[in-house]
């Protein structure tokens, strides 16, 4: 049986598992955060927006940040950071790893834009539970930068 870890947030793994199952439009593994220009760019106006798709990072961002906070300006293309109330800027990536309460390997694999739909609903399936997932021992799989 995997290791309970009761630092896990369960309920936010499940959330994202449910965005990827009722919308998998609004998921892309290869992408932190995107949206429609021209839309609002506050996370509760994101949340709402059927144009905004994301990775598991960025989703479990979104969804735990406050509602004022906003998406920062994109960086060559890609948003890879949120602003929160006050003007302090957080990485989605380690907003996400530290919201979702994973250790660094587990969000590395987690995040790896190379992820299909099945590894990632297996692995918040097993965080909703209370458990760390079974992941593979892979040297190729090595902490890059979690791959997005």
């Amino acid at each position: 049986m995997p290791d309970q870890t009761p630092n896990l947030n369960a309920a936010l793994a499940a959330q994202v598992a449910g965005i990827i199952r009722n919308r998998p439009q609004a998921w892309n593994q290869g992408i932190w955060l995107e949206f429609n220009a021209g839309q609002g760019r506050t996370v509760a106006e994101l949340r709402a927006d059927c144009g905004t798709s994301a990775c598991v990072a960025g989703w479990a961002a979104l969804l735990a940040a406050p509602d004022t906070a906003e998406a920062a300006p994109p960086m060559y293309g890609l948003v890879r950071d949120l602003i929160l109330p006050g003007g302090t800027v957080t990485g989605i990536k380690n907003a996400a790893k530290e919201v979702l309460g994973l250790d660094d390997w587990t969000a590395a694999w987690l995040f790896d834009s190379e992820r299909s739909d099945g590894e990632v609903l297996a692995a918040l399936d097993a965080i909703a539970r209370g458990e760390l997932p079974e992941l593979p021992a892979d040297e190729d799989d090595e902490d890059d930068g979690y791959g997005v």
